[in-house]
């Protein structure tokens, strides 16, 4: 029986002897990834924040570097970051609506299907952003259904997110889809209306662009005195504030209506 215990106790020490640096080595790790998994999640938000600024020449005040998303989108990814992906995916949609939706349809289709697998992680705002990028699409393509169901549901999220802004973009982004639909009468009540919202918001940048669209609107109705007055707020807001994209369309607007009115 001594014997027995005596072994016992040496199998103990050994035990003891091997197994507490294994598990130290193992805590060790477990705390090294956790620290190297924050800094790549810090990493990914540092490039979103890097990706997107402000700027004029977009109705929503700010642009999207597709460089810097790519790299966010990337590295999340690689640690697994669903949120982070999510919002690698929309970041790289927007730089493509903010060129123009200049890319290769397989291109954005992967960004698209990316976003959509992660709206479970999505603010409203940015529910919002995803469906008038694809609604603004859909009306650029002439689908008009296609596009109006996009559109309901940026409109969904701007209620739901409570901010007047975006329920002002959505309304000045529904009155172009009509636009572009060619259904003049609708359009026009809504150009209107986000007229009214970007004046009670006071912001210069939404005025600037819907007085552009109430304008071109008001000429193809025939209304060109006040096509030429609507014209005349965006063009005056634009060069004022730079927008580039603004005053190139309201020029060309312009040089409609002269051309109409035999001037």
């Amino acid at each position: 029986m001594g014997k027995f215990r005596s072994s016992h106790f040496a199998l103990r020490k050994w035990l003891t002897t091997l197994c507490v640096p294994v598990l130290l080595l193992l805590c060790n790790c477990s705390f090294s990834s956790v620290r190297a998994s924050s800094a790549d999640t810090l990493r990914v938000l540092e490039l979103l924040q890097q990706a997107r600024s402000p700027s004029v020449n977009s109705i929503l005040g700010f642009v999207h570097d597709s460089t810097l998303s790519a790299q966010a989108l990337e590295l999340a990814e690689r640690i697994g970051w669903e949120r982070g992906i999510f919002k690698g995916h929309l970041w790289c949609l927007l730089s493509i609506t903010d060129r123009g939706y200049r890319s290769r349809d397989e291109v954005w289709e992967e960004h698209l299907r990316g976003a959509r697998a992660g709206l479970g992680w999505a603010s409203a705002e940015e529910t919002f952003l995803l469906y008038r990028a694809v609604g603004r699409l859909n009306a650029m393509m002439r689908k008009p259904d296609a596009a109006a169901r996009s559109i309901d549901t940026a409109q969904w999220a701007a209620e739901r997110s409570g901010n007047k802004r975006l329920l002002a973009l959505v309304t000045y982004t529904r009155a172009h889809a009509l636009r572009s639909a060619e259904r003049w009468g609708e359009a026009f009540k809504l150009a209107l209306a986000a007229n009214a919202m970007a004046e009670e918001l006071d912001d210069d940048l939404l005025k600037a662009t819907t007085y552009n669209l109430s304008g071109f609107i008001r000429g193809r109705l025939g209304d060109l005195d006040g096509a030429m007055k609507d014209l005349q707020v965006s063009v005056v807001l634009a060069d004022s504030m730079g927008i580039d994209g603004v005053r190139m369309r309201n020029r060309s607007n312009w040089g409609y209506m002269m051309q109409v009115k035999g001037r």
